[in-house]
């Protein structure tokens, strides 16, 4: 009777072990939510897209080169403090075909404490002639929103 009293007790703790530790774990996603950012290729059909992204505590993406209709992106985890090591920065270039016209932007793909841009979880870009869109949009339209405009470079 002893033996089966202790092995009774035995299974209890580690229950309340095994329960105690998947609250923990449940409790710190919630605290640090998955976010995903997307950018899309979404320009002209045989044109790459060339991004190069890095975080001050994730370290880098890239350099990538997006086909026209393809998109690269990662998943992340913001601290519970929201703290700038989730701040993303993107640099992006594509050369307009048949011209000498290169166009390049740098846009936050993701920053923390700007909740008009980012409360999303997962944040989509789209590159697109006329600059580069964000969807959700800011104004909740459900339309992608146009956040920056192309700067124009002149190969020669």
């Amino acid at each position: 009777m002893g033996t089966s009293n202790t092995c009774f007790h035995a299974c209890l703790i580690f229950s309340m072990i095994i329960l105690f530790c998947g609250c923990s774990l449940i409790s710190s996603t919630k605290l640090s939510p998955s976010k995903r950012v997307e950018l899309w290729n979404d320009l002209l059909p045989k044109t790459l897209l060339a991004l190069y992204c890095y975080s001050s505590g994730d370290g880098q993406y890239g350099p990538e080169f997006v086909t026209f209709g393809k998109k690269f992106g990662w998943n992340f985890v913001v601290d519970a403090k929201n703290t700038t090591s989730s701040l993303y920065v993107c640099n992006l270039e594509w050369d307009e075909p048949g011209t000498n016209r290169v166009f390049s932007a740098e846009i936050a793909a993701y920053k923390p404490g700007n909740e008009e841009l980012h409360q999303c979880n997962q944040c989509i870009w789209y590159a697109r002639k006329d600059g580069l869109y964000h969807n959700p949009p800011l104004d909740k339209s459900g339309d992608d929103k146009l956040i920056e405009k192309w700067t124009e470079h002149i190969e020669g």
